[in-house]
């Protein structure tokens, strides 16, 4: 009986103070290109800052991609890395995504650039994502 109120205690005071979850990977993107107009055939130049603020070595595969507003078939271009953390370690990495050049618009497009980290250790996942607008090419 004893054992079921002191579970019942730690429960209600769990759920009264809320549960805190650490977030061991963090990903941050940047990029000139950040509220431009991008045409097909342009490469866009990506700034990638990975963190890993757990206490174990980590592995982190970051994907990106480019989805594209109202059109048939949004995802537009991909990329990733993937990258070995000790804990506490800050990776940049630069890389470029390219729209393909033959890529049909039907005037200017809203599109989202989006980052995904996930650690393979630790389990927990971050994302970043940026705009730009795609628009045909002239």
């Amino acid at each position: 009986m004893l054992r079921k109120l002191l579970y019942t205690a730690f429960l209600c005071q769990l759920l009264a103070m809320g549960v805190t979850t650490v977030q061991a990977v963090t990903v941050d993107i940047s990029s000139p290109q950040e509220g431009t107009e991008v045409k097909p055939g342009d490469t866009i130049e990506l700034t990638v800052t990975v963190t890993n603020d757990s206490p174990d070595r980590d592995c982190v595969a970051v994907t990106l991609k480019l989805v594209a507003d109202g059109i048939k078939h949004p995802v537009v271009a991909r990329g990733w890395i993937r990258l070995k953390l000790e804990p506490g370690e800050t990776v940049t990495k630069t890389i470029a995504l390219t729209v393909p050049a033959d890529l049909q618009l039907p005037g200017p497009v809203a599109a989202t650039l989006e980052a995904v980290a996930t650690g393979n250790k630790s389990g927990t996942q971050d994302t970043d994502s940026l705009s730009i607008t795609l628009v045909p090419a002239s």
